[in-house]
């Protein structure tokens, strides 16, 4: 009884405080100068997602390794906000094909001070955050957080993060960070860093005890957009890998998608794959590829072993491309082109393939017979 009752007492008090004053402003950005509400923040949805060497769930034969998305940290913050007050943070935790448990959760400034946490659970503590090995789990609350006076003026993370532990004994440690600006003290110099969105994910396995895979960290280092583009939007991004260097891994990959939704089977548009990717790097965002309309952009960086086991660092979120870009225009239409040609006596036989795809026919005298895989 007294527990449930301080439990209470948390939750009142927590709640009682007063988040956010509007506006906020936000610094530095060529679409938006201040959030007038919570629903003009962006939901930006970092995630970490594993490939384990020996799943515990059953693989059927022929059916693709199994991917748990362990976990996602979606955060609404007052990103780029001008952090001269208290600052509130939504967020969800999400745990897809997750056969184990998240152990533990803390948020609050990166290397600075605590938020205050409160979950949406009835007493506002945090639930058992058990995973489905066949489906989606989420778990939701909130964090304040006060200005910390050791970031005085510069770039502040919040940040939310999660101890993640399989029932197979893998471990995952997942950071979420989202920028905003100190301006404490204007007259102390400028803090380095970036107005930066990231991800970072540090997986651990006792099976392979060769390789310490370390933390690996997707940054985006400019700002996303605010609002729907027109034109295109250049953004850089630091793929950091902090593994060995002498472990002799497969390169890394850096991959842009559009319009995917893992959760539902749907694998969406690769825009962009770069193998082993330099740092920083740069992408951008064309409204004419993507076309009129909301798109969910996911930027993966993906650690392969050279066995199963696999580690991407994930940032998704939306961008809206404004109806006045036209639609993106139809793929081409692939030709037959020929591959091999044979020639007895008067027959000549010639294989096609057709354009990039593995599907080739046989044709005699130039008479094609039926496509074959």
């Amino acid at each position: 009884m007294k527990a449930y009752l301080l439990a209470l007492v948390v939750l009142l008090t927590a709640s009682s405080v007063v988040a956010e004053t509007f506006p906020i402003p936000i610094h530095g950005h060529s679409q938006r100068t201040a959030y007038t509400s919570r629903d003009e923040m962006l939901w930006l949805k970092p995630q970490s997602h594993w490939t384990p060497g020996n799943p515990v769930i059953p693989i059927p034969a022929g059916a693709a390794v199994m991917t748990s998305h362990a976990v996602h940290i979606e955060m609404r913050c007052p990103y780029l906000g001008v952090f001269n007050q208290r600052f509130r943070c939504d967020y969800v935790i999400k745990a897809f094909h997750f056969d184990g448990r998240v152990v533990s959760f803390d948020a609050g400034i990166l290397q600075g001070r605590s938020g205050v946490i409160v979950w949406d659970t009835p007493t506002g503590a945090q639930p058992a955050m058990t995973g489905d090995p066949h489906g989606l789990v989420q778990w939701s609350g909130r964090f304040d957080t006060d200005p910390d006076p050791t970031f005085p003026h510069g770039w502040v993370y919040l940040t939310g993060s999660a101890n993640v532990q399989f029932t197979n004994g893998d471990t995952i440690r997942a950071n979420s960070h989202v920028a905003v600006w100190s301006e404490l003290d204007l007259n102390k110099p400028i803090e380095y860093g970036f107005p930066f969105v990231s991800m970072r994910a540090t997986p651990a396995t006792q099976r392979r005890p060769d390789i310490v895979f370390g933390a690996n960290q997707m940054d985006i280092l400019d700002p996303l957009p605010l609002a729907a583009i027109s034109q295109p939007w250049t953004m850089r991004l630091s793929p950091i890998l902090y593994t060995l260097n002498n472990q002799n891994l497969p390169p890394a990959r850096v991959d842009m998608i559009a319009d995917l939704d893992l959760h539902n089977n749907v694998p969406g548009r690769k825009l962009l794959s770069v193998v082993n990717p330099p740092n920083p790097m740069t992408v951008t965002l064309d409204p004419k590829q993507l076309g009129p309309g909301p798109h969910t952009v996911a930027l993966f960086l993906t650690q392969p072993d050279g066995g199963l086991e696999e580690v991407s660092s994930i940032v998704a979120f939306t961008v809206t491309v404004g109806d006045d870009v036209p639609p993106p225009p139809p793929p081409p239409t692939p030709v037959w082109t020929t591959i091999d040609t044979t020639v007895v006596g008067p027959t000549t036989i010639t294989v096609q393939q057709l354009g990039s795809e593995q599907t080739f026919r046989m044709c005699v005298n130039n008479v094609c017979g039926a496509q074959q895989p």
